[in-house]
């Protein structure tokens, strides 16, 4: 499928994006992802989003990788670093991936990719006491397809990744870093094999306040039905639960295998709602 994307290889600097941060190029990057193919975005670019991007071909975006941070001060929110940023300047969800519902995709499944790229939100500067995230969408939706993320960031997102594959489809996340500051990663419906290696990390900020909200609201990964989960490296910090496994009623986790579960400085590490009936974890010593 690979081989036929490349064919489509087109530098969004050369399709009516403008890439500066402050030019809203929602609409030029849409009429891209919906030609489908493989979509470059080159260093130091930044694409501002003023409304969700609605994924229904099969698409590959490459970016340069990103930079987190410039700075790393306990007294502000960090500064990005360069790379190749989606801002997301809008409330609701960035990107819109659908898989065998969508639009002309009746059959099959649509195996989706984003590599090197990286998106943030215009939260608000942490001050004082007291932190409020904004009361953001997802930074990315899967609906029954396969996405795969490689070296990729959710810099500040309130909500990073929320995947319901109930058609079919599976996740692969690889080397998946950033800072969530009200859910990380929530997956359901889920009937074939995730593949998680993700840290978060105060990449944003390391703001007093910005700690205090996520002791108290963060739910770093939330797993519903998920048949064959590998957690092959998961860190997270400062959440208030680490892992929450829920039966949403489709089901619990089935067969989850965790190979490296770092829960570090958390206030509970993982929680089993009292409606789950039989899930199964196994994790190495």
């Amino acid at each position: 499928q690979w081989w036929k994307l490349a064919s489509k290889n087109r530098n969004v600097l050369a399709f009516g994006v403008k890439g500066d941060g402050v030019t809203d190029d929602t609409a030029a990057f849409q009429a891209l992802v919906s030609e489908g193919g493989l979509i470059v975005i080159p260093d130091n670019v930044t694409i501002r989003l003023t409304a969700t991007i609605f994924v229904y071909q099969p698409v590959a975006i490459i970016g340069a990788g990103c930079v987190l941070h410039k700075a790393l001060e306990e007294s502000s929110r960090n500064v990005r670093g360069p790379g190749s940023w989606f801002f997301l300047d809008h409330l609701g969800v960035g990107f819109n991936f659908v898989g065998i519902s969508a639009p002309n995709q009746t059959s099959g499944i649509a195996v989706q990719r984003m590599t090197g790229c990286g998106t943030y939100r215009n939260q608000p500067i942490p001050s004082g006491s007291t932190f409020t995230p904004l009361n953001a969408s997802w930074d990315i939706q899967v609906t029954d397809l396969e996405l795969q993320l490689e070296d990729f960031v959710f810099l500040n997102p309130t909500r990073a990744l929320a995947a319901e594959l109930g058609r079919g489809g599976r996740l692969r996340l690889n080397a998946v870093r950033g800072q969530p500051l009200t859910t990380g990663i929530s997956i359901d419906k889920c009937y074939d094999v995730c593949h998680l290696d993700v840290h978060f990390w105060p990449y944003w900020s390391l703001h007093p306040s910005v700690h205090a909200h996520t002791y108290a609201n963060l739910q770093a990964l939330v797993t519903g039905r998920v048949d064959g989960l590998l957690l092959q490296r998961f860190f997270c910090i400062y959440a208030n639960i680490a892992w929450v496994v829920r039966d949403n009623g489709s089901g619990s986790l089935n067969r989850a295998h965790a190979d490296w579960a770092y829960l570090d400085n958390v206030v509970k590490g993982i929680v089993i709602d009292s409606n789950v009936n039989g899930a199964s974890i196994h994790c190495n010593a």
